[in-house]
């Protein structure tokens, strides 16, 4: 009971004897209003909108025997060690509006392509910030 009075005091103040509201008070049962008002006209909404449409039968093939093999793996491509094989390629994020073409920056951005450099990098950098001594990899045990 003791932190509904505190809670009441402090929405309130003294004034010769009669408790009266701060203005605080009225901008929390403004905003305790609004956030019913919206619940309720959102449950409105939902319960006037039209039934969803089914789901659109699968057009897959039925699986077969031979659909129960594993995959063969196939090689990933490796990523090159050698820094003269990578490449920077100018990044272009943003478009003019008016014409659809890339806006030229004053000062470029570029990354490095291949894109594996940057899960080498950090890896490396999660490795010297969080493991001392590196675990051997789960799936070399026998």
């Amino acid at each position: 009971m003791g932190i509904w009075k505190a809670f009441y005091e402090y929405l309130t103040y003294d004034d010769y004897g009669r408790r009266r509201p701060r203005p605080v008070a009225y901008g929390l049962l403004a905003a305790v209003g609004v956030a019913l008002g919206l619940g309720v006209g959102a449950g409105i909404f939902a319960l006037q909108a039209p039934p969803a449409a089914p789901w659109p039968a699968s057009t897959f093939a039925p699986p077969t025997a031979t659909a129960s093999a594993p995959p063969t793996p196939t090689p990933a491509p490796l990523c090159p060690d050698d820094p003269r094989l990578w490449r920077l390629v100018e990044m272009r994020p943003f478009l003019d509006p008016k014409t659809g073409n890339p806006i030229q920056m004053l000062k470029p951005d570029y990354r490095i392509e291949p894109l594996c450099v940057y899960q080498g990098f950090w890896r490396d950098v999660a490795h010297s910030l969080f493991l001392s001594d590196p675990r051997s990899p789960q799936w070399r045990r026998r």
